[in-house]
C-alpha cells in the first residue's frame, strides 16, 4: 500500500505522512510525493493497493488517475459550496467515460448533524456512491 501524492504544490498527504512519523503513529503507510499519475502508476506497479491523492481541480491527471483506478473517491464537504464542484467532477468524470458505479462520494467534516447529512441526499441521486458516517450505522 502507499500513497501517491500528486498535488506537488500542496503535498497534503506528504505533510500528514511528515505528522504521522513524528508522532510515531502506526502504522506507517507509506507516502511518495510524484508530479504525473504515469508516474505514479510505474513506481507503485508492483503494490495491490495504491491511492492517488490528486488536486482538488479536475485536469488531464484526473480522468487518468480515475482511468488507472477500481475506485474514485471523491472527499467533500456538506456545503453546497463543497458539494456542487465535487458532483461536477464526478459528471464531468462520467461524461468522459468513467463508469458512475466507479465513483464514490466521501463526505468529510460532517460532524454529528444526521439532518444536514440526510437533507443532502436529492443533491446526490445521480448514480454515485455515498459514503455513510460510522455514527449512521448504530
Amino acid at each position: 500500500m502507499k500513497i501517491a501524492d500528486l498535488d506537488v504544490s500542496q503535498g497534503t498527504s506528504f505533510n500528514w505522512h511528515g505528522r504521522r512519523l513524528q508522532s510515531t503513529i502506526e502504522p506507517v503507510i507509506p507516502v511518495e510525493r510524484l508530479g504525473t499519475v504515469g508516474q505514479a502508476i510505474k513506481a507503485t506497479a508492483q503494490l495491490d493497493l495504491v491511492m492517488f491523492d490528486a488536486p482538488p481541480h479536475s485536469t488531464a491527471g484526473t480522468l487518468k488517475a480515475a482511468q488507472a483506478s477500481d475506485l474514485v473517491v471523491l472527499p467533500t464537504g456538506l456545503s453546497l459550496d463543497d458539494l456542487q464542484p465535487t458532483l461536477l467532477l464526478a459528471h464531468e468524470l462520467v461524461k468522459k467515460g468513467i463508469s458512475k458505479g466507479k465513483i464514490a462520494v466521501a463526505f468529510c467534516r460532517v460532524g454529528s448533524s444526521y439532518q444536514e447529512l440526510t437533507n443532502r441526499g436529492p443533491d446526490l441521486r445521480h448514480g454515485c456512491r455515498v459514503s455513510r458516517p460510522c455514527w449512521l450505522h448504530s
